[in-house]
């Protein structure tokens, strides 16, 4: 088992709820969208089933309800990925006993946490993969869309009809076209079978799942490259140490497994590691 941040394991926890929810959702919208497209008067069968919910719906979903679907997943998906980036600075200064540097007001969230790990930013892109970068950073583009719609030109003139001629959404094209250009001999192998990632009009579930594997990937990579030490782990452990051995001043043998059994539930990291670490405390700290 390798080190991980705690960061790291709600975020796989959040992104695994969320993930069955969306994949149930998928499942309906499809079924809905198959029997509409069945029926021979559309939209009378969407009023039919909608008041049979006690809904009142006249619009006939077109493959816009499927993108909007999408859409709103990626939306959702930035929304733990913002938290994880938080949670991890918090989680980093505390174990590395360091403060970052304020952000810029140009740069993202995730611009930021590349450039305060204390490590060559190019050792960082390539322990994270430039791909996983840009696609990040692609879906980060996607969700900005997505929930800020007033999208003006150059300038600042913006109608609802050239909503898709705005800022933010050459922002999103450009990035989707540097990444199909720079990389499209690595897209068949990074993202398997998934036919991603598409189009802001084009969305599809492959991208949600594109997208959530995407920060996992980085979420683990980051755990690997910034590891404490040792010393910071055993340190991070403190409260814990004393506690057992308040409980048991005079057993340190016993004391020291309860301790590695705390750094191996905290840290992920496995038996020889955590006993490493524990044997930092193996005199009891002076009270």
């Amino acid at each position: 088992m390798a080190f991980r941040y705690l960061a790291e394991a709600r975020l796989y926890r959040y992104l695994g709820e969320y993930d069955a929810f969306v994949q149930l959702e998928e499942v309906a919208i499809r079924r809905f969208v198959h029997a509409i497209t069945e029926s021979s008067a559309p939209r009378d069968f969407v009023i039919q089933e909608a008041k049979a919910h006690g809904i009142n719906v006249t619009v006939v979903p077109t493959q816009a309800f499927l993108i909007n679907a999408a859409q709103t997943n990626i939306v959702v998906t930035y929304q733990s990925a913002d938290q994880f980036i938080s949670e991890f600075r918090a989680e980093f200064e505390l174990l590395h006993r360091d403060t970052w540097p304020a952000k810029g007001d140009r740069d993202s969230a995730f611009d930021h946490l590349i450039r305060s790990l204390r490590i060559p930013v190019p050792d960082v892109e390539r322990a994270l993969g430039k791909l996983s970068i840009e696609v990040f950073d692609y879906y980060r583009l996607v969700r900005n869309l997505a929930t800020h719609r007033y999208d003006p030109d150059e300038e600042g003139q913006w109608e609802t009809a050239e909503a898709a001629s705005g800022r933010e959404r050459e922002r999103v094209d450009s990035k989707l076209k540097r990444i199909r250009e720079r990389f499209g001999d690595q897209l068949p192998t990074f993202c398997g079978r998934l036919a991603a990632p598409n189009a802001y009009d084009e969305l599809t579930f492959d991208d949600f799942i594109l997208s959530t594997r995407n920060i996992k990937r980085i979420a683990s990579a980051l755990s690997m490259l910034t590891r404490p030490t040792d010393e910071n782990l055993a340190a991070a452990l403190e409260p814990a140490a004393l506690r057992f051995y308040r409980k048991e001043p005079h057993n340190v043998d016993r004391v020291r497994r309860r301790i590695s059994g705390e750094a191996r539930s905290r840290f992920g990291i496995d038996q020889a590691e955590a006993d490493r670490v524990a044997s930092i405390w193996v005199e009891p700290p002076a009270r």
